[in-house]
């Protein structure tokens, strides 16, 4: 017997589909795709996970409002090499026909915050915050590069924010930096990514991973932008290193460093 569709998913608005997952299914002898979404189901963190399932009548569309994860699937007489940008970066796809691999990790390396490694030693504009706010630059000494040492006094509108370049192109994207107290001890310090924000908790002994994908369509030209402050309005002495944005759902724990800024600031220097 055939239908229109192995899988459907109706009439359910916005409805929450956190890591539904499939373990080595036969979804075959679909009419027309294996997997129909609602136009309703907007939400992008509805996700669908397939592990090492098998597609007989084609690959499930990838061009749906909805996290689709392709995790070592086989289709038959096929396979996915191509997609739209917004879908590539928020799509997981791992696929093999006839031992030929193909797929991507929505991920990338390429920096759009200008010298977010600090090797060049200096702010290119893209660390904005208030006139009493001293900032020291260190070429060595970070996780990947430099780092910039953060020292804010003002306890109201002790805000700092790091502005990525202008991108290129329409999809998601992922934000993010390296921080660590500068001052011995503990504190909380707030972070906002985005339209959303999060409290932390740094140390003085070692550096600390944050990261976020604020789970929407970034547009091209738009400006990305992350903040730190603190929620008491208190003073805070903090290090950031590798300061990112990079295309993808996914960070990369190293992004690609600006050679050429630190290039540049060598012959300017010469």
């Amino acid at each position: 017997m055939q239908y229109d569709y192995n899988i459907k998913i109706i009439e359910a608005k916005n409805m929450l589909m956190q890591n539904s997952i499939f373990y080595a299914c036969d979804l075959s002898y679909a009419n027309i795709n294996p997997l129909y979404i609602d136009p309703e189901n907007t939400r992008t963190d509805n996700t669908i996970i397939f592990n090492q399932c098998y597609f007989d009548t084609g690959s499930p569309d990838i061009e749906q409002n909805m996290i689709i994860t392709l995790n070592e699937c086989q289709i038959a007489g096929d396979y996915i090499t191509n997609s739209s940008i917004p879908k590539a970066t928020i799509t997981q796809i791992s696929t093999i026909e006839q031992q030929r691999l193909s797929g991507w990790y929505p991920t990338s390396g390429y920096n759009y915050f200008k010298d977010g490694s600090f090797m060049a030693g200096k702010n290119y504009g893209g660390i904005i915050s208030g006139a009493d706010t001293k900032k020291t630059f260190y070429t060595e000494g970070g996780m990947f590069g430099g780092y910039v040492n953060i020292n804010q006094p003002l306890t109201k509108e002790n805000y700092t924010w790091f502005k990525a370049e202008r991108i290129v192109t329409r999809g998601y994207y992922s934000s993010g930096f390296y921080i660590r107290n500068a001052d011995l001890g503990k504190r909380n310090i707030r972070v906002q990514i985005g339209s959303s924000h999060f409290n932390i908790e740094i140390d003085n002994k070692e550096w600390r991973f944050v990261t976020l994908c604020d789970n929407r369509v970034i547009e091209a030209d738009e400006e990305i932008m992350m903040t730190i402050y603190t929620i008491d309005d208190s003073p805070y002495n903090v290090d950031i290193s590798s300061v990112f944005v990079t295309l993808g759902r996914l960070p990369c724990l190293c992004p690609v460093p600006d050679y050429k800024t630190y290039i540049d600031s060598l012959i300017n220097k010469s």
